[in-house]
Formats: C-alpha cells, sequence, structure tokens
C-alpha cells in the first residue's frame, strides 16, 4: 500500500484513516458536520408587530445566535439553504448574501391564482431527503417550528443523524394559543451529546 494517498472512509461517527508515511490504519472520530436547513418564513412571520423598536430589531442579530448555537454543538457547517417565497428572497436578499445563505426560491402556485398555494414545505422535505444521505453528515439542524417537516426528521433519524431543531422564540409569537414549535418536533430533538439537553434553540431577533 506505499504507493496509495491517504484515504477516507467515512462513517457515522469514526473514519477509517491509512497514513500514507507508515502504512498503518486506524480509526479516528470523525468530525461532526451539520445540515441546516432554514424555513425562513416560518421563524419570522409570526413575530408581533410594531412591538420592537427598529434599533432592537435586527434579524441579523437573530442568524448570530443561531450559529452561534450550532457551533457550540458540531464542528462544521456542511451547508446552509433557506427557503421562501419570492416575495421575501427579493426583500431580504443581502442579508442572506451577507450570512452565506443559500436561498432557494419557493413559489406560491399556480402562478396568478387567488388561491395560491405555498411550496416552501414540499420543496425543502424534497430536497432534505436527497441532501440527507450525504455520508458526512452527522447532524441536521431544521429551522422551522412546523410539524409538517416531521417525515424528513424521521427518515434523518433512521440514517443516524442527531436532530437539532431551531424554532422561534415563544415569547414573541403573535398568537400564544399556536406554539412556535410543535410537540412532534420538540419530541424528536435530540440529547446533545456535550451538554446532554435537548438540542433546541428559540431564534430571537431581539436584541
Amino acid at each position: 500500500m506505499t504507493n496509495l494517498k491517504q484515504r477516507l472512509i467515512i462513517t457515522y461517527s469514526l473514519i477509517l484513516h491509512l497514513d500514507n508515511t507508515t502504512d498503518k490504519i486506524y480509526w479516528r472520530k470523525a468530525m461532526s458536520s451539520v445540515l441546516v436547513l432554514i424555513d425562513w418564513e416560518n421563524i419570522t412571520k409570526n413575530i408581533i408587530g410594531g412591538k420592537y423598536k427598529p434599533e432592537k430589531f435586527s434579524c441579523a442579530a437573530g442568524l448570530k445566535k443561531l450559529y452561534a448555537w450550532i457551533n457550540s454543538e458540531v464542528e462544521n457547517v456542511f451547508d446552509t439553504f433557506l427557503f421562501a417565497p419570492l416575495f421575501i428572497m427579493y426583500t431580504d436578499y443581502q442579508l442572506f448574501h451577507d450570512h452565506n445563505l443559500v436561498p432557494i426560491t419557493c413559489p406560491k402556485v399556480p402562478l396568478g391564482s387567488a388561491e395560491k398555494k405555498d411550496t416552501v414545505d414540499q420543496i425543502l422535505i424534497d430536497k432534505g431527503l436527497k441532501w440527507i444521505t450525504h455520508p458526512a453528515l452527522t447532524h441536521i439542524c431544521l429551522v422551522s417550528g412546523d410539524s409538517d417537516f416531521k417525515p424528513l426528521l424521521l427518515e434523518a433519524k433512521a440514517r443516524g443523524l442527531l436532530i437539532m431543531i431551531s424554532a422561534l422564540n415563544p415569547s414573541l409569537a403573535r398568537d400564544p394559543e399556536y406554539p412556535p414549535l410543535s410537540k412532534e418536533l420538540e419530541k424528536m430533538a435530540d440529547i446533545s451529546p456535550k451538554t446532554g439537553e435537548k438540542m433546541i434553540h428559540y431564534f430571537s431577533p431581539i436584541i
């Protein structure tokens, strides 16, 4: 095996490492890596309007706190994809660009109809089901409290991924009778190997 380059065989928690200087093979812990999927409208549209002064309200600050939490749990952010209708992309594109978020436009269909259907949930689920097959992933972080995403998280769990959830802070919700984080998703969040607590974060753009 002297002519072989370094090879990495990725598993859920370990990698088989070939040291090409000594030809020795040994196991070592793989880097934890998370795929982040954001349902932007879900964590922003239900905030009580007009309650906070502009200088005290910043979605950029909310994202900074979100990623501080994510980085405290995992070693690597594999990638981030943000899903939203077209009008939100026009409004917040600079924010997404500044934070290296990959925006995916989800049009309301059929176009021109008075009863257009939101496609964010289905597009996020379809894309997520493809991406969670990547062998480098150890975690998936869903930034939404919508129980419609339960099938995606069930499949992620079946593949051995740990589940992280971020939902709108309940104190900011427009209607307290409808909690931003569904009970179904709350139960699905995994225990953090680092803190021993459920990996749940509450998104807040309040400074």
